[in-house]
């Protein structure tokens, strides 16, 4: 199962289900991160949604994603010349191990 565009991806991510992430080289997009626990958000809440602490913003979304999936053990694939259907979703997918 794959996922397309940042909400999904990270959801996912949050999820620690992502095997493969591919992210276009000039991906762009804030974001946010618990202060706390590290969460990466892609949305602003008035505390951290898992830990109810402050969330900091973050001006390169795509870099914390990266960072996070590697963590995790996931295979990353940054596309030079990206494909339509990663263009259409935002620059940003992944592959899923749970279906």
């Amino acid at each position: 199962r794959a996922v397309l565009g940042i909400d999904d991806v990270v959801t996912n991510l949050v999820k620690g289900s992502v095997v493969k992430l591919a992210i276009a080289a000039d991906f762009r997009q804030t974001g946010f991160r618990c202060s706390a626990c590290g969460a990466v958000l892609t949305y602003a809440f008035n505390g951290c949604p898992y830990c109810g602490q402050l969330l900091e913003e973050e001006p390169y979304l795509g870099d914390l994603v990266v960072q996070e999936a590697v963590r995790q053990g996931a295979l990353v694939e940054v596309v030079r010349h990206s494909h339509p259907l990663l263009q259409k979703a935002g620059g940003i997918a992944a592959l899923l191990r749970h279906a």
